[in-house]
């Protein structure tokens, strides 16, 4: 930051803080997870939900806060957008260039987030749509979380919502490009656990 006044161009420079996964490491002392359920390579908010910052003096004003969804992947297009380029290939990203700019109106939104990792025994997927969580874990029951009401993903309600559950199955089905480097099946772990927590 001192570089980019040191330079003269701090106030159309744009910073952004974020991180692409939640903690890998988690304990009473640090609290990295907060409220919320589970760390890096888990498909909870605690594993997907990461803290985002972004600093732009002549664009964006400070103090803003935004409750808009996006994921890692919406950066490339956001700084495509911003240097008045469109990707080269096509792109599962949203640029989130108008809630930045503090134009909700324009900001174009998900119609869902999938996530999927196979890094641990047995592979694991989730979709958020709104603020429904589904998640698919290995030999395990669905879950579903309304992340309105749990953000901490505490109560398991896909008996109640039956419909919802179907939905987001269907979706995990029609979205995901299967390979043969990632099947849904057991393997065994190189990180010495289960994925559970």
């Amino acid at each position: 930051m001192a570089e980019l006044k040191k330079q003269g161009i701090d106030d159309n420079t744009l910073v952004i803080f974020t991180s692409d996964n939640g903690p890998a490491f988690n304990n009473e002392f640090f609290d990295a997870s907060g409220p919320l359920r589970g760390s890096k390579l888990t498909m909870y908010e605690g594993g997907i939900r990461i803290p985002f910052a972004a600093r732009w003096p002549s664009k964006i004003k400070a103090g803003t806060i935004t409750g808009q969804p996006a994921a890692f992947w919406d950066f490339l297009p956001t700084a495509c957008e911003i240097a008045g380029i469109k990707p080269s290939k096509k792109v599962d990203g949203l640029s989130y260039l108008p809630t930045l700019m503090g134009n909700n109106k324009a900001q174009k939104n998900h119609e869902f987030f999938y996530w999927e990792v196979n890094e641990t025994q047995g592979p694991i997927q989730a979709i958020r749509m709104g603020n429904w969580k589904g998640i698919a874990r290995y030999e395990h029951p669905f879950e579903l979380y309304d992340l309105a009401t749990d953000m901490g993903e505490t109560t398991n309600v896909a008996d109640k919502y039956p419909e919802i559950v179907a939905k987001i199955k269907a979706t995990m089905l029609s979205t995901r490009t299967a390979n043969p480097e990632f099947p849904l099946t057991k393997r065994e772990s190189h990180y010495g656990n289960d994925g559970s927590n």
